[in-house]
């Protein structure tokens, strides 16, 4: 589990909103480009990768952006409460 989620999940919180570029829901060319760069970070991989531990609730891209190439998405998810 990557430490950045580890540290959220340690906080116990009812709710996460996080805003980050989507890769996956990305379009060819975004995705050559943070290719090229040696982009690491897909964050929703990682969640989904953590379907035992958290909920992801929606992904959301946002209409507006800084970049055109950098398309934001509001990433919805809580942790899966253990009864």
């Amino acid at each position: 589990m990557p430490i950045v989620l580890n540290n959220i999940l340690k906080g116990k919180p009812k709710l996460v909103i996080n805003f980050e570029v989507d890769y996956d829901s990305s379009d060819s060319l975004v995705k050559d480009y943070f290719d090229a760069c040696d982009y690491q970070n897909n964050f929703v991989s990682e969640l989904k990768n953590m379907q035992k531990q958290i909920n992801i609730l929606s992904i959301n891209r946002l209409p507006l952006s800084l970049s055109p190439v950098n398309r934001v998405s509001a990433i919805i998810w809580k942790p899966i409460e253990v009864i």
